[in-house]
């Protein structure tokens, strides 16, 4: 959790999201299957399920564990369960709360 001090005062939440998912706490230990792009694409393509789509279009695909993380955070914030994601919402929830405490 040292790239906090590389946010600016006045980073948006699409940055410090971007942030967190690069981070090798929480995008570091996702793994990106093929089987998870077509959900992750229809996640991203939905204005009621996330705010801030992938490189800010919502018909950009997740190509790297960053951006799955970028998603799934968002998705977990709205209170939507992560449906079809168990393995990976077990371990955000594991590195979320060490994240959280460390903030």
């Amino acid at each position: 959790m040292t790239l906090f001090p590389q946010l600016s005062a006045t980073a948006s939440l699409p940055d410090v999201l971007s942030l967190l998912s690069t981070s090798k706490e929480l995008g570091g230990g996702l793994a990106l299957r093929t089987i998870d792009k077509k959900p992750l694409a229809a996640i991203n393509a939905s204005e009621e399920k996330i705010r801030f789509p992938i490189d800010g279009s919502r018909k950009s695909k997740c190509k790297t564990p960053a951006s799955k993380a970028f998603l799934l955070l968002q998705l977990r914030a709205s209170g939507a369960p992560l449906e079809g994601f168990d393995d990976t919402r077990i371990l955000m929830q594991e590195k979320g709360c060490r994240v959280l405490r460390a903030m």
